[in-house]
């Protein structure tokens, strides 16, 4: 899967973020400006929570986002597999939480690291 077919900018619409979260099978979005510098994550749940509240669908997902984003640097791009699967895997059970971001010291997505790549590589 092409990692920018995750990606929403802020003022991106939650209905936008359902049909991306439809067509991938993560459960994430990833909003990010126009670099790519991740701003912040959509899940499936933060959408719900927010229906829940009576948020509408026409919303900017920056209204629901989270900014506090749990993910994992590699500068070197070159971090082997295994050691970033090691890491993802802490972050998820210490966290509860099902997919990691993997970022560039400048913020930038590489790739997203899911519970299921995890139970598949062990």
């Amino acid at each position: 899967m092409d990692i920018s077919s995750l990606f929403i900018q802020p003022k991106g619409k939650l209905k936008q973020a359902i049909n991306i979260l439809e067509k991938s099978d993560i459960g994430i979005v990833l909003v990010v400006n126009e670099e790519n510098i991740l701003l912040g994550t959509v899940t499936d749940g933060d959408i719900r929570r927010a229906l829940i509240r009576g948020v509408d669908l026409d919303e900017n997902v920056s209204e629901v986002m989270k900014k506090e984003i749990i993910s994992i640097t590699d500068n070197k791009h070159e971090d082997n597999t295994d050691s970033l699967f090691i890491k993802a895997e802490g972050l998820m059970m210490n966290n509860d939480i099902t997919q990691i971001p993997v970022i560039d010291n400048e913020g930038k997505i590489l790739k997203i690291i899911s519970r299921k790549d995890i139970d598949k590589s062990f």
